[in-house]
């Protein structure tokens, strides 16, 4: 699914920011193996042709090859729309970062109850590359809650979370997320489902994340 991306990435940038983005591909099964900067040299791609298993594996190896200031991680399921200038995806998520104090931008947020706060969704999800190599994305099995666990420890660390949607000017972030679409294999998306993996994987980030502030409020009833 990778290369209907690249595509929209290719079109919807102009030659001058290409030559600025580092664009690297974690191919995640070792069966179609691809160099992708074939399809595309206008574009400076950098296949990793290597089993990562699950979302966190694969995003941390891609990370580790990287070496912009700041690291964008983009699922494949992912699509830029072409209603906007040129640039505008790339010059829109620049001013996310207006202050050194941002920590991650992204442009869908959901709340966690557990922890009372509000987290960037990890199929868009941009963060300063110190952070990054500071923090990393947790790995439990195929994935699932590594983005919320990653955005609580920047958020607790005194960093910014920004929601692109949230800074003004009627901007609406020109992008598609198909959702779930990274599950492929029919199978795999099934059992992924009807184990509960995302929950299991909430619960034991639980166990291992405690909130940042605990408030106890005791109440005596006399008799």
């Amino acid at each position: 699914m990778v290369l209907p991306l690249l595509k929209t990435i290719h079109e919807n940038t102009t030659q001058e920011t290409l030559n600025e983005l580092e664009i690297i591909v974690v191919n995640n099964n070792p069966e179609t193996a691809t160099d992708y900067e074939t399809y595309y040299p206008q574009l400076r791609i950098k296949s990793i042709n290597r089993y990562e298993k699950g979302f966190a594996n694969a995003a941390n190896a891609g990370a580790n090859e990287a070496s912009g200031d700041i690291i964008l991680f983009l699922n494949d399921d992912c699509r830029l729309l072409y209603y906007c200038e040129n640039d505008a995806w790339i010059n829109e998520l620049k001013k996310g970062f207006h202050s050194d104090n941002v920590g991650i931008v992204g442009v869908h947020t959901l709340h966690d109850d557990y922890l009372n706060f509000d987290f960037v969704v990890g199929f868009f999800l941009a963060i300063r590359k110190e952070l990054c190599e500071k923090y990393k994305f947790t790995a439990r099995g195929w994935g699932g809650a590594e983005d919320i666990e990653l955005c609580y420890r920047v958020h607790c660390a005194g960093y910014e979370i920004v929601k692109l949607w949230d800074l003004g000017g009627g901007m609406t972030y020109p992008i598609y997320h198909e959702g779930e679409g990274t599950l492929h294999d029919e199978e795999h998306k099934q059992g992924w489902i009807e184990r509960k993996m995302l929950e299991s994987n909430i619960n034991a980030m639980r166990e291992e994340v405690t909130p940042l502030i605990c408030v106890i409020i005791p109440v005596s009833r006399p008799e």
